[in-house]
């Protein structure tokens, strides 16, 4: 199962796990989460709206932090948030999703790797 949380003001959100739905490079509910990270990350990015972006295929994971507060931003992030909610009404047994009150419960890292800022999970 896919485990999605995010942050109550909305600056992170994470995905965690497999969905199971299908094999791997045949999961449409993978293939969902992903391009939607991925989409809502080049949004952030051609808005000029400072964030953190990572993804790491071992855990599997997949993470994205906002830098500050812009109204934008938090729009592209609430949009992202609902698409997980449409996915998690879609396939339930595929994809949880959860609001937490503290950004310390996500467990993310920023950190700067060779000049690229990006995020990690703890």
């Amino acid at each position: 199962m896919i485990e999605i949380k995010f942050a109550k003001d909305y600056s992170e959100i994470t995905a965690k796990g497999h969905s199971g739905y299908a094999e791997p490079g045949h999961d449409i509910v993978c293939a969902s989460v992903s391009s939607a990270f991925v989409f809502s990350t080049e949004l952030l990015k051609n808005l000029e709206i400072k964030h953190a972006f990572g993804m790491d295929e071992n855990i599997p994971f997949i993470g994205i932090k906002l830098a500050g507060r812009r109204v934008i931003g938090l729009k592209v992030m609430a949009s992202l948030i609902n698409t997980m909610k449409l996915l998690n009404e879609e396939y339930p047994d595929y994809v949880s999703i959860e609001c937490v009150d503290t950004n310390a419960k996500l467990n993310l890292k920023v950190v700067n790797n060779n000049g690229e800022i990006k995020v990690v999970s703890e």
